[in-house]
């Protein structure tokens, strides 16, 4: 899916907190009439603060840890994503795709605590990606994201097969409390 991205600069004197840049993300589906529009804030260059949270997240917000690996073809996702968790405390690993997600599973076998999935993407789909990562990691917590609808992922892998599902679009605060969930569950599993 095409995606277009549009950067706007806010004058510091009109912004309480930063400058922030607004990305307005505008994203065509398969089918031109469910398109969608969604509109983000993002800290410029050198304004960041480490109490800044994601919108519409509270409480939990600042304390997130982990590492989280992000797969997902679509550029614009995968950084918007990897901005908001690292925003609110997590590091993060990105792939372009499911091979290069798969490669980095292997290479670094214990680093990641979740794996955000998307379940549409070239070379290897989400769902071999996901099943051969279980291989290496049956631990390793997978949250899956899709324009599918939650029953139709679910039939594929069944409901505990998965740490969680996002469909897309998705809201930044649901996508770090998915993360969170994930990560805790898993935390509470080991002891």
């Amino acid at each position: 899916m095409p995606l277009n991205v549009r950067a706007t600069s806010t004058p510091a004197g009109n912004d309480t907190t930063t400058n922030e840049v607004t990305v307005r993300v505008a994203r065509r589906a398969h089918d031109a009439a469910r398109g969608f529009t969604n509109s983000i804030a993002i800290p410029a260059a050198g304004t960041a603060r480490s109490d800044q949270r994601v919108p519409g997240l509270t409480g939990r917000g600042h304390v997130s840890s982990g590492t989280v690996l992000v797969v997902d073809d679509d550029d614009g996702v995968r950084t918007v994503a990897t901005l908001s968790l690292e925003r609110a405390g997590f590091c993060v690993v990105s792939a372009r795709d499911g091979e290069e997600g798969l490669a980095l599973v292997r290479k670094h076998r214990g680093a990641f605590d979740v794996v955000l999935l998307d379940m549409t993407m070239p070379k290897l789909s989400g769902a071999v990606t996901f099943h051969l990562i279980k291989q290496l990691r049956p631990e390793l917590p997978i949250v899956l994201t899709s324009g599918y609808i939650e029953p139709e992922v679910e039939s594929r892998f069944g409901p505990d097969q998965i740490a969680g599902f996002l469909q897309k679009p998705f809201t930044l605060a649901t996508l770090v409390r998915m993360i969170q969930d994930a990560v805790t569950h898993r935390a509470q599993v080991q002891v």
